[in-house]
Protein backbone atom coordinates (compact mmCIF):
# COMPACT_ATOMS: atom_id res chain seq x y z
CA UNK A 1 0.00 0.00 0.00
CA UNK A 2 1.45 4.03 -1.03
CA UNK A 3 0.95 5.03 2.92
CA UNK A 4 3.30 2.04 4.28
CA UNK A 5 6.55 2.88 6.00
CA UNK A 6 9.34 0.72 6.49
CA UNK A 7 9.97 -0.41 9.78
CA UNK A 8 12.84 1.81 10.36
CA UNK A 9 10.95 4.70 9.22
CA UNK A 10 7.96 4.03 10.71
CA UNK A 11 10.02 3.14 14.04
CA UNK A 12 11.48 7.12 13.52
CA UNK A 13 8.36 8.71 12.95
CA UNK A 14 6.87 7.55 16.34
CA UNK A 15 9.67 8.07 18.36
CA UNK A 16 10.80 3.80 19.05
CA UNK A 17 12.94 1.31 18.49
CA UNK A 18 13.11 -0.67 15.35
CA UNK A 19 12.63 -3.82 17.69
CA UNK A 20 9.65 -2.39 19.23
CA UNK A 21 8.28 -1.40 16.15
CA UNK A 22 8.55 -5.37 14.90
CA UNK A 23 6.66 -6.70 18.07
CA UNK A 24 3.71 -3.93 17.13
CA UNK A 25 3.54 -4.98 14.12
CA UNK A 26 3.58 -8.96 14.76
CA UNK A 27 0.80 -7.92 17.14
CA UNK A 28 -1.63 -6.28 14.78
CA UNK A 29 -0.12 -3.01 14.30
CA UNK A 30 -0.74 -1.30 11.02
CA UNK A 31 2.09 -0.29 9.17
CA UNK A 32 1.26 3.14 8.08
CA UNK A 33 1.91 6.09 10.57
CA UNK A 34 -1.66 7.24 10.86
CA UNK A 35 -3.02 4.12 11.57
CA UNK A 36 -0.66 2.75 13.35
CA UNK A 37 -0.05 5.57 15.97
CA UNK A 38 -4.16 4.95 16.36
CA UNK A 39 -3.19 1.54 17.12
CA UNK A 40 -0.75 2.37 19.77
CA UNK A 41 -3.18 4.52 21.71
CA UNK A 42 -5.63 1.73 21.51
CA UNK A 43 -3.18 -0.90 22.63
CA UNK A 44 -0.35 0.29 24.46
CA UNK A 45 -1.08 3.51 25.92
CA UNK A 46 -4.14 2.20 27.53
CA UNK A 47 -2.41 -0.64 28.86
CA UNK A 48 0.15 2.14 30.78
CA UNK A 49 -3.00 4.18 32.09
CA UNK A 50 -5.31 1.42 33.36
CA UNK A 51 -6.56 2.71 36.60
CA UNK A 52 -6.97 1.11 39.94
CA UNK A 53 -10.40 0.21 41.33
CA UNK A 54 -11.00 2.62 44.23
CA UNK A 55 -11.24 -0.10 46.96
CA UNK A 56 -8.22 -1.53 45.44
CA UNK A 57 -5.36 -2.00 48.46
CA UNK A 58 -2.56 0.50 48.01
CA UNK A 59 0.71 -0.94 47.35
CA UNK A 60 4.10 0.17 48.80
CA UNK A 61 5.68 2.59 46.16
CA UNK A 62 8.62 0.69 45.15
CA UNK A 63 6.42 -2.24 43.89
CA UNK A 64 3.89 0.29 41.59
CA UNK A 65 6.58 0.06 39.04
CA UNK A 66 6.45 -2.67 35.80
CA UNK A 67 8.38 -5.62 35.73
CA UNK A 68 9.07 -4.03 32.33
CA UNK A 69 10.76 -0.87 34.31
CA UNK A 70 14.26 -1.18 35.12
CA UNK A 71 17.69 0.90 35.36
CA UNK A 72 17.28 2.42 38.58
CA UNK A 73 19.75 3.58 41.26
CA UNK A 74 18.01 2.18 44.01
CA UNK A 75 18.26 -1.56 42.65
CA UNK A 76 21.19 -3.14 44.39
CA UNK A 77 22.06 -4.75 41.63
CA UNK A 78 22.45 -2.17 39.03
CA UNK A 79 23.80 0.21 41.32
CA UNK A 80 26.93 -2.43 41.46
CA UNK A 81 26.98 -2.87 38.20
CA UNK A 82 26.89 0.83 37.30
CA UNK A 83 29.29 1.28 39.59
CA UNK A 84 31.33 -0.95 38.61
CA UNK A 85 31.28 0.37 34.79
CA UNK A 86 32.21 3.49 36.16
CA UNK A 87 35.43 2.73 37.74
CA UNK A 88 38.97 2.40 36.42
CA UNK A 89 40.20 -1.22 35.93
CA UNK A 90 42.51 -1.58 39.08
CA UNK A 91 46.19 -2.95 38.72
CA UNK A 92 46.13 -7.07 39.01
CA UNK A 93 48.82 -9.11 40.17
CA UNK A 94 47.90 -12.15 40.82
CA UNK A 95 46.00 -14.95 39.17
CA UNK A 96 43.36 -15.42 42.29
CA UNK A 97 42.77 -11.21 42.02
CA UNK A 98 42.26 -11.62 38.19
CA UNK A 99 39.88 -14.43 38.07
CA UNK A 100 38.04 -12.97 40.32
CA UNK A 101 37.84 -9.56 38.82
CA UNK A 102 37.08 -11.28 35.49
CA UNK A 103 33.73 -13.22 37.10
CA UNK A 104 32.92 -9.66 38.63
CA UNK A 105 33.49 -8.36 34.91
CA UNK A 106 31.33 -10.90 33.32
CA UNK A 107 28.72 -11.21 35.89
CA UNK A 108 28.01 -7.44 35.20
CA UNK A 109 28.45 -7.83 31.57
CA UNK A 110 25.38 -10.69 31.66
CA UNK A 111 23.05 -7.94 33.67
CA UNK A 112 23.99 -5.02 31.65
CA UNK A 113 22.88 -7.37 28.42
CA UNK A 114 19.56 -8.69 30.27
CA UNK A 115 18.92 -4.85 31.26
CA UNK A 116 19.56 -3.80 27.45
CA UNK A 117 16.76 -5.88 26.51
CA UNK A 118 14.22 -5.51 29.22
CA UNK A 119 14.47 -1.62 27.63
CA UNK A 120 14.50 -2.27 24.79
CA UNK A 121 11.37 -4.56 24.78
CA UNK A 122 9.85 -1.52 26.73
CA UNK A 123 10.49 1.26 24.03
CA UNK A 124 12.70 2.68 26.81
CA UNK A 125 15.31 4.37 24.13
CA UNK A 126 16.68 6.39 25.99
CA UNK A 127 17.54 3.90 28.75
CA UNK A 128 18.25 1.32 26.32
CA UNK A 129 21.04 3.25 25.16
CA UNK A 130 22.53 4.10 28.77
CA UNK A 131 22.64 0.34 29.26
CA UNK A 132 24.26 -0.39 25.71
CA UNK A 133 26.78 2.47 26.88
CA UNK A 134 27.20 0.51 29.96
CA UNK A 135 27.59 -3.06 28.26
CA UNK A 136 30.63 -1.47 25.69
CA UNK A 137 32.43 -0.56 28.65
CA UNK A 138 32.14 -3.58 30.80
CA UNK A 139 33.13 -5.17 27.44
CA UNK A 140 36.09 -3.41 27.22
CA UNK A 141 37.16 -3.72 31.07
CA UNK A 142 36.90 -7.20 30.70
CA UNK A 143 39.11 -7.52 27.65
CA UNK A 144 41.87 -5.60 29.92
CA UNK A 145 41.54 -7.93 32.62
CA UNK A 146 41.51 -10.78 30.27
CA UNK A 147 44.94 -9.49 28.60
CA UNK A 148 46.38 -9.28 32.45
CA UNK A 149 45.25 -12.41 33.44
CA UNK A 150 46.52 -14.38 30.20
CA UNK A 151 50.06 -12.19 30.60
CA UNK A 152 50.59 -13.16 34.60
CA UNK A 153 49.87 -17.28 33.06
CA UNK A 154 53.06 -16.82 30.03
CA UNK A 155 54.81 -15.53 33.83
CA UNK A 156 53.68 -18.46 35.65
CA UNK A 157 54.80 -20.73 33.11
CA UNK A 158 50.52 -22.30 32.51
CA UNK A 159 50.45 -20.51 28.69
CA UNK A 160 52.79 -19.17 26.52
CA UNK A 161 52.17 -16.62 23.69
CA UNK A 162 51.77 -17.12 20.04
CA UNK A 163 54.96 -15.96 19.22
CA UNK A 164 56.61 -17.85 21.81
CA UNK A 165 55.09 -20.94 20.51
CA UNK A 166 55.99 -20.07 17.05
CA UNK A 167 59.80 -19.70 17.84
CA UNK A 168 59.21 -22.56 19.97
CA UNK A 169 58.41 -24.99 17.43
CA UNK A 170 60.81 -23.30 14.49
CA UNK A 171 63.94 -23.98 16.72
CA UNK A 172 62.68 -27.78 17.12
CA UNK A 173 61.65 -27.99 13.83
CA UNK A 174 65.04 -26.67 12.61
CA UNK A 175 67.14 -28.87 15.07
CA UNK A 176 65.14 -31.77 13.94
CA UNK A 177 66.08 -30.93 10.24
CA UNK A 178 70.09 -30.65 11.07
CA UNK A 179 69.99 -33.90 12.28
CA UNK A 180 68.22 -35.54 9.67
CA UNK A 181 70.91 -34.00 7.17
CA UNK A 182 74.04 -34.90 9.17
CA UNK A 183 72.28 -38.89 9.68
CA UNK A 184 73.19 -40.13 5.64
CA UNK A 185 76.70 -39.27 6.23
CA UNK A 186 76.84 -40.72 10.05
CA UNK A 187 75.07 -44.02 8.75
CA UNK A 188 76.36 -44.70 4.69
CA UNK A 189 79.66 -46.29 6.15
CA UNK A 190 77.75 -48.95 8.94
CA UNK A 191 74.62 -50.07 6.34
CA UNK A 192 77.07 -50.72 2.92
CA UNK A 193 80.56 -51.36 4.50
CA UNK A 194 81.30 -52.14 0.53
CA UNK A 195 80.01 -49.41 -0.71
CA UNK A 196 79.31 -46.16 1.30
CA UNK A 197 78.91 -43.64 -1.61
CA UNK A 198 75.95 -45.98 -2.90
CA UNK A 199 74.72 -45.84 0.64
CA UNK A 200 75.08 -41.81 1.33
CA UNK A 201 73.32 -41.34 -2.31
CA UNK A 202 70.41 -43.92 -1.75
CA UNK A 203 69.92 -42.08 1.98
CA UNK A 204 70.19 -38.31 0.75
CA UNK A 205 67.30 -39.22 -1.85
CA UNK A 206 65.64 -40.70 0.75
CA UNK A 207 65.51 -37.71 2.33
CA UNK A 208 65.08 -34.96 0.00
CA UNK A 209 62.16 -36.93 -1.92
CA UNK A 210 60.25 -38.47 0.85
CA UNK A 211 61.00 -36.73 4.22
CA UNK A 212 61.83 -33.32 3.51
CA UNK A 213 59.50 -33.08 0.47
CA UNK A 214 56.29 -34.01 2.76
CA UNK A 215 57.54 -32.16 5.47
CA UNK A 216 58.62 -28.59 3.78
CA UNK A 217 57.45 -28.55 0.17
CA UNK A 218 53.58 -28.37 0.53
CA UNK A 219 54.37 -25.58 3.20
CA UNK A 220 56.07 -23.09 0.63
Amino acid sequence: MPNELTQAAQAAAMGVSGSLVHRWRKAGMPKSLEAGEEWRKRNVASRKKRKMPANAPQRPQDTLSSPTNTSTADDPADAEVIALADQPVEILTGRAQCEEALQAARRARLHCERRYKETDEAGEDARSADWIGKLNTLLARQAVIERAFRDILEQDGVTMSFGAAERTYRQVLSDIRQKLLAAPSALAARLNPQDPAHALQTLEDYLQKTIFRDLFEDKQ
